[in-house]
C-alpha cells in the first residue's frame, strides 16, 4: 500500500513539474500567434480564438531580414561546437590514456577552470581579439572558447571507461595513434559527444555577453542580441512579434535535445562516474 502511494507522490510531482516546465513554452507559442494587447488581456486567453501569423510574417520584412541573424547564429554555433568537440576529444584521451610529466597538474588546472566565471574572462578576451584583429569578426565568437574545462573533464571521464587492451591490440596490429584514436575511440564515446555537444549547443546558441562586447555591424549579430535590439523603446514593445522571434530561437534547440536526448543522459551519467 505504500508503495502504490510513494508512486502515486512522485507521479503528481512529476506532473507538476512537467507542467511548470512546458507552460512557459505554451505561453511563448500562444503569444507568438496573438496580437500585443490579447497577449495581455485579463482573463487571460490560453486557447486564442485567432490565429494571427503577421508577427512571424513581420520577422522577414525588416530592413536586415530575421533569417540573416538566424544564419549568423547557425554559423557560430557549428563551428563552435565543431572546435570543441574535436579539442575537448583529444585532450580528454591524453589525459586518460597517456602518462606524462605534469599530467595531474594540468588536470588540476583544467577543473580549476571550471570555477572561473566567464564574466572575469571578458576583459582578457576582448583585448586578444583586438591583437588578433578579429574584432567585429564572427570569427571571435567561437574560436576563443574551443577549449571547454568541462567539455575535457566529460571526454576525459568517459575515456576512463575504455579498455587499454583494446587499445594495445590495435598498436600490435600496427595502428597509429591517430588510427586508434579516430577509428576505435571516436565510435565508442558518442554519448560523450552529444553531450558535450548538446551543453556546447545550448550555450553557444544563447550566447549574450560577449556577442554584444565583441560585435558592432548589425549585420552580423546573432539571434540573442537581435533580440535584444528589437526592445528600442522600453516603454513601447511589440510584444507579439518578440515571442515568435523568441519561438523560432528556441525550437533548434528543442529539437537538438529531442534527437539527442538518449546520448546526452547516457554522456552525462557516465561523466559522472570516476
Amino acid at each position: 500500500m505504500n508503495k502504490k502511494i510513494n508512486k502515486l507522490i512522485f507521479f503528481i510531482i512529476a506532473i507538476l513539474v512537467a507542467i511548470i516546465i512546458i507552460f512557459p513554452l505554451y505561453w511563448l507559442f500562444i503569444g507568438s500567434i496573438q496580437k500585443s494587447g490579447d497577449i495581455f488581456a485579463y482573463p487571460p486567453n490560453f486557447i486564442p480564438e485567432k490565429v494571427n501569423i503577421d508577427n512571424f510574417l513581420n520577422l522577414f520584412e525588416r530592413d536586415i531580414p530575421f533569417y540573416t541573424y538566424f544564419f549568423n547564429s547557425a554559423y557560430t554555433v557549428f563551428f563552435h561546437v565543431l572546435g570543441v568537440l574535436v579539442f575537448s576529444s583529444m585532450a580528454g584521451f591524453a589525459l586518460a590514456k597517456y602518462n606524462f610529466r605534469g599530467k595531474k597538474i594540468i588536470f588540476s588546472i583544467i577543473i580549476a577552470g571550471m570555477l572561473i566565471p566567464f564574466q572575469a574572462l571578458i576583459i582578457p578576451l576582448f583585448l586578444v581579439s583586438q591583437k588578433l584583429g578579429i574584432f567585429d569578426n564572427r570569427i571571435a565568437l567561437f574560436l576563443p572558447f574551443f577549449a571547454q574545462p568541462f567539455a575535457v573533464f566529460l571526454m576525459r571521464q568517459y575515456m576512463l571507461e575504455i579498455p587499454d587492451s583494446l587499445m594495445e591490440a590495435a598498436r600490435i596490429d600496427g595502428a597509429s595513434e591517430l588510427r586508434i584514436f579516430w577509428q576505435i575511440v571516436t565510435p565508442i564515446i558518442k554519448p560523450a559527444f552529444a553531450a558535450v555537444a548538446i551543453v556546447d549547443f545550448v550555450a553557444a546558441w544563447n550566447a549574450f555577453v560577449w556577442p554584444l562586447t565583441i560585435l558592432r555591424t548589425q549585420s552580423k549579430f546573432t539571434l540573442p542580441i537581435w533580440l535584444n535590439a528589437l526592445i528600442k523603446d522600453p516603454y513601447v514593445v511589440d510584444y507579439g512579434l518578440m515571442f515568435a522571434a523568441a519561438l523560432i530561437t528556441v525550437l533548434p534547440i528543442l529539437i537538438a535535445f529531442l534527437f539527442l536526448q538518449k546520448q546526452f543522459i547516457s554522456g552525462l551519467a557516465a561523466g559522472a562516474e570516476d
